[in-house]
């Protein structure tokens, strides 16, 4: 498929088909303490919608699994008895270094309306900050997305299917695992113990994410940690000699 077609096929099928109510476009992304981690994302569409869609949501699927594949991307289809799609992941050896082209969407390079890879640096948290000191790494994000021309006050119908109030409906969103609880976040969500974090992202409104956590060096802490209590030991002994020659 050459890369025309694959962007007009997308961006075609997104706009008609996964910005529906009866849709999920989520990922989960994994950040390992070194920066490695695994990035998830999820396409379905409820059971009633991809029967009543036919042959184009059947092939819009099909080319989604090609393209992933060709991008690196295991992939596995699901059906829990509500949605019917496919679950893509890719492990990731420093997520701080991941780029564009690398996401699902990655392929992507004019601008739509629909904004995709803006949604797809989003999705897999393209863009993640590190700062190494002796002590400590911190990783830190902050990016913001505009899905406000996305926003459609009147029902209007868009195929024989779809209609734009099915929009504000949309199971769209973003699931991080940490390995330690976040100093800040404006998670939606706050789960186990605080180190997983869901934001969901709306429709028609501007969507901030925005979060940033500190991992401590605990070997570099506890090598100071006996350097000063050795340090005190030797003082100690010194003064406890000092006195006794007095």
């Amino acid at each position: 498929m050459t890369k025309r077609k694959f962007i007009l096929l997308l961006v075609g099928s997104l706009s008609i088909v996964l910005l529906t109510g009866c849709m999920k476009l989520r990922s989960n992304v994994l950040l390992n303490k070194d920066g490695s981690g695994q990035i998830e994302y999820i396409f379905g569409m409820e059971s009633s919608f991809y029967t009543i869609g036919g042959q184009e949501v059947s092939n819009f699927f099909i080319e989604l699994e090609d393209v992933a594949i060709d991008k690196g991307y295991e992939v596995n289809t699901f059906d829990d008895g509500n949605y019917v799609g496919l679950i893509v992941s890719k492990e990731v050896a420093d997520l701080t270094s991941y780029e564009r082209k690398l996401g699902l969407f990655g392929e992507i390079e004019e601008k739509s309306e629909v904004g995709l890879a803006e949604l797809d640096d989003i999705l897999s948290l393209v863009g993640i900050e590190k700062e190494n000191s002796f002590l400590a790494t911190t990783y830190m994000y902050d990016k913001e997305i505009d899905l406000t021309e996305l926003a459609w006050e009147d029902d209007n119908q868009i195929n024989q299917f779809f209609s734009t109030a099915l929009l504000k409906e949309m199971d769209l969103g973003l699931e991080l695992d940490l390995p330690v609880e976040p100093t800040e976040s404006n998670a939606t969500l706050v789960k186990e113990g605080g180190n997983k974090l869901i934001w969901e992202l709306v429709l028609g409104e501007k969507n901030q994410i925005y979060f940033e956590l500190r991992i401590l060096r605990l070997h570099r802490i506890m090598v100071l940690l006996l350097v000063a209590v050795g340090a005190g030991l030797v003082v100690t002994k010194f003064r406890k000699d000092i006195l006794a020659s007095i």
